[in-house]
Protein backbone atom coordinates (compact mmCIF):
# COMPACT_ATOMS: atom_id res chain seq x y z
CA UNK A 1 0.00 0.00 0.00
CA UNK A 2 2.75 2.10 0.87
CA UNK A 3 4.90 1.84 -2.19
CA UNK A 4 1.54 2.30 -4.41
CA UNK A 5 0.95 5.76 -2.73
CA UNK A 6 4.62 6.33 -3.42
CA UNK A 7 4.32 5.38 -7.13
CA UNK A 8 0.66 7.80 -7.54
CA UNK A 9 2.46 10.48 -5.63
CA UNK A 10 5.79 10.47 -7.84
CA UNK A 11 3.77 9.89 -11.34
CA UNK A 12 1.28 12.88 -10.03
CA UNK A 13 4.93 15.39 -9.14
CA UNK A 14 5.90 14.31 -12.41
CA UNK A 15 3.18 15.17 -14.44
CA UNK A 16 2.19 18.41 -12.98
CA UNK A 17 6.07 19.34 -13.41
CA UNK A 18 5.93 18.40 -17.21
CA UNK A 19 2.63 20.61 -17.08
CA UNK A 20 4.90 23.42 -15.55
CA UNK A 21 7.94 22.92 -18.29
CA UNK A 22 5.33 23.08 -21.24
CA UNK A 23 3.59 26.37 -20.12
CA UNK A 24 6.91 28.16 -19.24
CA UNK A 25 7.59 27.10 -23.14
CA UNK A 26 5.10 28.94 -24.51
CA UNK A 27 5.50 31.71 -22.24
CA UNK A 28 9.00 31.65 -23.86
CA UNK A 29 8.05 31.28 -27.46
CA UNK A 30 5.25 34.30 -27.31
CA UNK A 31 8.13 36.33 -25.97
CA UNK A 32 10.55 35.52 -28.39
CA UNK A 33 7.29 36.07 -30.80
CA UNK A 34 7.38 39.51 -29.58
CA UNK A 35 10.76 40.30 -29.38
CA UNK A 36 11.27 39.44 -32.80
CA UNK A 37 8.16 41.31 -34.28
CA UNK A 38 9.54 44.37 -32.32
CA UNK A 39 13.61 43.64 -33.93
CA UNK A 40 11.71 43.83 -37.52
CA UNK A 41 9.49 46.17 -36.26
CA UNK A 42 13.07 48.29 -35.10
CA UNK A 43 14.45 47.19 -38.93
CA UNK A 44 12.06 48.48 -41.04
CA UNK A 45 12.40 51.87 -39.04
CA UNK A 46 15.88 52.09 -39.71
CA UNK A 47 15.23 50.88 -43.45
CA UNK A 48 13.12 54.31 -43.88
CA UNK A 49 15.33 56.36 -42.32
CA UNK A 50 18.01 55.03 -44.12
CA UNK A 51 16.38 55.40 -47.32
CA UNK A 52 16.15 59.21 -46.51
CA UNK A 53 19.31 60.20 -45.84
CA UNK A 54 19.92 58.23 -49.07
CA UNK A 55 17.41 60.78 -50.95
CA UNK A 56 18.51 63.94 -49.23
CA UNK A 57 22.37 63.14 -49.91
CA UNK A 58 21.44 62.45 -53.52
CA UNK A 59 19.62 65.93 -53.47
CA UNK A 60 22.56 67.94 -52.52
CA UNK A 61 25.10 66.91 -55.54
CA UNK A 62 21.67 67.51 -58.10
CA UNK A 63 21.55 71.10 -56.40
CA UNK A 64 24.79 72.09 -56.96
CA UNK A 65 25.21 70.91 -60.20
CA UNK A 66 22.08 72.57 -61.32
CA UNK A 67 23.98 76.20 -59.97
Amino acid sequence: MKITTLIVALIGATALAAFGQEGTAQDIKQGAKKAGEKVKEGVETAAEKTKQAAETVGEKPRRQLRL
